[in-house]
């Protein structure tokens, strides 16, 4: 319940990264226009102004670069923060959960594509990242365990130089988990209730192969996505709506080149949009 009233304010949950020593974006409230002039100076004329609440895939963000407002509008100010935007190499997430005991459990870093402040894909595991598993692990436990957290929680991070900076925390199951469907052996929806209902699991949650999660945003049912080999497609069953998640379809296979081929089968049932999206995660996976 702590988890829940703190983190969905977005100056809240920053306060909390900062207490903890958590390495995340500087950042400050921003009350008025003097305020955002302010943050030019102490955080960086590059910003990334977000309102404090109800803001996601892309809704209630602007970018702020030198003497330009971002379009802000003005009933804004009050309840919004400015960041200083971040040059990084790849945008990583990690999904665990913690138990009323105590005990934590995590699955690998993914690696996630956002468009216009909306994921379009994950890929899981992602590359290299031994270097970064264990203290991502380390901040997110950190996290969980300051506000005595039970049930699935996501952190979304940014690769910087040789390190992580949380960019947000989701007290929740996440989108960038949903490969779990397909691509382990406990989905991340499973490990939530086993925390929920205190029903610690025996071993941790094993991968299985490679994952592609793609998003399905703003398109039409097609039924061919529950017939192709290697494919399995989520439907969410909500009303149309112009870049709404509708759904998502889950790639899986022993390897790179598995996947690959399913793509190949998904693609020619996809529209351009998706097809694009599909084709720059098809380029991800082919780079060595």
């Amino acid at each position: 319940a702590e988890a829940m009233r703190l983190l969905p304010a977005r100056d809240q949950q920053k306060g909390i990264l900062d207490q903890l020593e958590v390495d995340t974006s500087p950042w400050q409230s921003i009350n008025s226009i003097s305020d955002l002039d302010a943050a030019r100076l102490r955080i960086g004329e590059d910003l990334v102004v977000k309102s404090i609440r109800d803001g996601y895939d892309g809704k209630g963000q602007w970018l702020v670069r030198g003497d330009d407002d971002g379009g802000i509008p003005g009933d804004a100010y009050g309840a919004i923060i400015a960041e200083r935007r971040i040059d990084f190499s790849r945008e990583l997430s990690l999904i665990g959960a913690r138990f009323e005991d105590g005990s934590a459990v995590f699955y690998p870093l993914v690696e996630n594509y956002h468009q216009s402040g909306m994921l379009r894909y994950t890929l899981a595991p992602a590359r290299d990242i031994d270097a970064l598993q264990d203290s991502a692990e380390s901040m997110l436990r950190r996290i969980m365990d300051s506000l005595d957290y039970v049930g699935v929680m996501a952190m979304e991070c940014f690769h910087a130089g040789d390190g992580l900076l949380v960019n947000e925390l989701a007290p929740r199951v996440h989108n960038s988990g949903h490969w779990t469907q397909a691509g382990a052996d406990i989905s991340q929806f499973d490990l939530h209730l086993f925390a929920m209902l205190d029903r610690p699991v025996r071993e941790l949650p094993e991968p299985r192969g490679v994952t592609l999660m793609l998003n399905l945003i703003g398109c039409q049912w097609n039924p061919t996505w529950q017939s192709l080999p290697g494919i399995q497609c989520w439907w969410y069953g909500k009303s149309w709506r112009e870049n709404r998640k509708l759904g998502h379809i889950n790639l899986n296979a022993s390897d790179e080149p598995g996947v690959l081929q399913s793509c190949e089968r998904l693609m020619a049932t996809l529209d351009p949009f998706h097809q694009e999206m599909l084709g720059l995660a098809m380029e991800r996976l082919s780079q060595d």
